[in-house]
């Protein structure tokens, strides 16, 4: 029986700089219908963590050296996108928690270079306006 599907994987494994030669021009004509399909499929199959119902119960973080992901309340999206350290406009935050009497709810949102800086500052580098936001984001709970 012919199998069709069969036989253009076939020609498309002997023909291969012909066949490469066809993608580059079809996708130089449908760059617009690339783009349309693109978009689709990043609504469709956007990861589970940048999900608005997941970004605010779901927390990854390192224990012993392994990677948990913790379910906790977390406190709500800066509704301006802003980074609450830096206060520059990003279109993607990350949670920074910290250990207060094991609680993890307890964090700030932040863009990734402030992330960098409040990660060391828990590591012993003290910066007043850090710790400011600490104090304050504690006394909310």
């Amino acid at each position: 029986m012919f199998n069709k599907k069969e036989y253009n994987k076939q020609w498309r494994i002997k023909n291969k700089k012909k066949y490469t030669k066809y993608q580059k021009k079809w996708r130089e004509r449908n760059k617009s219908h690339i783009k349309e399909y693109h978009e689709q499929y990043m609504k469709k199959y956007l990861p589970e963590i940048l999900k608005p119902r997941n970004r605010k119960f779901k927390l990854n973080t390192y224990e012993n050296g392994k990677k948990i992901i913790l379910k906790v309340l977390k406190r709500d999206f800066p509704k301006d996108s802003c980074c609450e350290l830096c206060r520059n406009k990003k279109s993607r935050l990350s949670y920074h928690h910290w250990k207060i009497k094991n609680n993890k709810a307890y964090g700030l949102w932040l863009c990734h270079f402030c992330h960098g800086f409040a990660e060391k500052t828990d590591d012993g580098i003290k910066q007043q306006d850090y710790e400011n936001l600490k104090q304050k984001i504690s006394a909310e709970f």
